[in-house]
């Protein structure tokens, strides 16, 4: 298998949760665009947007992201936004096969109630933050996102199912695509 199996999709989604999951049951080598990121900068993600802004937050993901492709294929974990920049999204419907995990804002919401690790909320990533200023914000960024998001190989429904269904799903659907060609 000479591609990435990429999951895309909102904070919340389940994409690393899902990505652990493919990883123990594909075998599969595991990167996690935010965790290289926080890695390769030496402080957390909240903390490089507060000293460089979203633009040199962007900017360092496009680099980490063009040196994790070029690593063995295995299941790769972005963060939220990675997708919606074109260059980005070029790339990965080329060298992967790209899953965007779909789940409504209200469920993302609740995925993200006690997050404090989330600087595109802004306020609503407050944990006393009202669950209505979570959920309009969250609606507001999937507005945004969600056209390019359904650019991606396959939309898997996220919204009820737990994390080992969504991955079986996808390692089948990933698989398949090997054995068709």
């Amino acid at each position: 298998m000479n591609k990435h199996l990429v999951l895309v999709g909102m904070m919340g989604s389940g994409k690393s949760t899902v990505a652990e999951w493919l990883h123990r049951a594909g075998g599969l080598p595991f990167y996690d665009t935010d965790a290289l990121i926080e890695r390769r900068a030496g402080k957390t993600i909240p903390a490089i947007f507060e000293e460089s802004g979203e633009a040199g937050f962007r900017e360092l993901e496009r680099a980490i992201l063009a040196e994790t492709v070029a690593r063995v294929p295995g299941v790769l974990s972005t963060g939220g936004g990675l997708f919606v920049d074109a260059e980005n999204r070029r790339l990965l419907l080329d060298r992967g096969i790209v899953f965007y995990l779909h789940a409504s804002a209200e469920m993302l919401a609740l995925r993200t109630a006690t997050a404090t690790n989330r600087p595109l909320l802004g306020a609503a990533s407050n944990v006393t933050a009202a669950a209505e200023d979570r959920i309009a914000t969250l609606r507001c960024l999937l507005a945004k996102r969600e056209e390019d998001y359904r650019k991606a190989h396959h939309v898997i429904d996220a919204e009820q199912r737990k994390p080992d269904a969504i991955g079986a799903e996808i390692l089948a659907l990933y698989q398949s695509t090997f054995h068709e060609s």
